[in-house]
C-alpha cells in the first residue's frame, strides 16, 4: 500500500463522513420541526382550555369574550363594545 493508496482511502473515509453528517443534521432538523410544531399545537390547546375554563368560571370574562370585536375606524381602542 503506497502513499497515494492512503490518501485515496482518507478521501473516501472524509467524503463518507461528510455525506453520513448531511443524513444526520436533515434528520435532526426534521426532528426539531416535529417537535417545535408539537409544542406549539400543545400551547395553543392549552391556552384554548384556560380560555374555556375561565369561561366557564367567570361571567364577567365570558360577557368580555362575546363582545363586539370588530374594528370602528373612530375608536382608538379595539375592544368589546
Amino acid at each position: 500500500m503506497g502513499v497515494s493508496d492512503a490518501v485515496e482511502l482518507t478521501q473516501v473515509v472524509a467524503s463518507s463522513a461528510m455525506v453520513l453528517s448531511v443524513v444526520y443534521l436533515a434528520k435532526q432538523r426534521r426532528e426539531n420541526h416535529i417537535m417545535m410544531k408539537m409544542q406549539f399545537d400543545f400551547n395553543l390547546t392549552e391556552r384554548l382550555d384556560r380560555r374555556y375554563f375561565e369561561a366557564s368560571q367567570n361571567v364577567e370574562f365570558t360577557k368580555f369574550l362575546s363582545g363586539d370585536w370588530q374594528p370602528d375606524p373612530g375608536r382608538r381602542f379595539y375592544g368589546p363594545t
